[in-house]
């Protein structure tokens, strides 16, 4: 529940704050489309090299920490690193998002994984709501 809450709360974000971010807005949110079309296929691939459901969460949440490091070092003299920085980041989360999602199905049994689903996604739906507000009173 909390890397569903966490992830949603953060991939909504990225989505809130793409008006904010420099370059061009029109571009930016492509890179979120394309983003989020990726992320199931990346996801995919992913499961499929890497056993284990806590390997797969594990690799993203480093390959989201790492490049939220050199992002925040480097973007300033790089803007490149933005509109890369945002197909990275959705496709990461996007990914733990549906990954976490589909695996509930296999992780509990049939008469807890409606209870464990729906809990999951009512949590998750709220942070992903916050994160709205979030953004407009921190800009």
């Amino acid at each position: 529940m909390l890397v569903s809450s966490g992830a949603n709360f953060s991939s909504y974000m990225i989505g809130y704050y793409t008006k904010y971010f420099p370059g061009n807005f029109f571009f930016n949110y492509a890179i979120v489309v394309s983003a989020d079309s990726v992320s199931m296929m990346y996801i995919t691939l992913l499961s499929f090299y890497v056993r284990g459901v806590k390997n797969v969460v594990r690799i993203n949440l480093l390959l989201i920490c790492a490049y939220s490091g050199i992002y925040i070092c480097f973007v300033s003299r790089y803007p490149i690193l933005v509109p890369f920085g945002i197909f990275v980041l959705r496709v990461a989360l996007g990914g733990i998002t549906n990954y976490v999602y589909h695996m509930n199905q296999a992780l509990f049994p049939t008469e807890f994984r409606s209870l464990a689903s729906g809990s999951m996604n009512c949590v998750s739906r709220l942070f992903a709501a916050s994160a709205l507000i979030v953004v407009e009173y921190t800009t």
